[in-house]
């Protein structure tokens, strides 16, 4: 299984897409991610953040997951991204490879 996370915003407007893959983990963090992402509330999202101008500092996070059963992705912000989707993306970050793109 691949996770994608793409982080965009924040003061200085930057992308940074963090990829990990379950291959290159433990049998127990495989594990781990595993539950993460089925636990996730893949449903219900939307697949876009709105625009808030008077909050132009938050962060959006856009997660792609694939190889899974069925492909997943779900965009949220420091506002909207609920618990459980938190928890994977804070996953991702510790654990993932990390590439700095150009500001948005």
């Amino acid at each position: 299984m691949k996770v994608r996370l793409v982080r965009t915003g924040g003061v200085a407007g930057l992308r940074v897409t963090t990829e990990l893959d379950s291959a290159d983990l433990s049998a127990e963090e495989s594990l781990r991610l595993a539950k993460l992402v089925e636990d996730a509330p893949w449903s219900g999202l939307p697949t876009r953040t709105m625009a808030r101008p008077k909050a132009r500092d938050l962060m959006e996070y856009a997660i792609t997951v694939e190889g899974d059963t069925v492909p997943r992705a779900m965009v949220g912000d420091d506002l909207t991204l609920p618990g459980q989707a938190r928890e994977l993306v804070a996953f991702v970050i510790e654990r993932g490879r990390h590439s700095r793109g150009a500001r948005r």
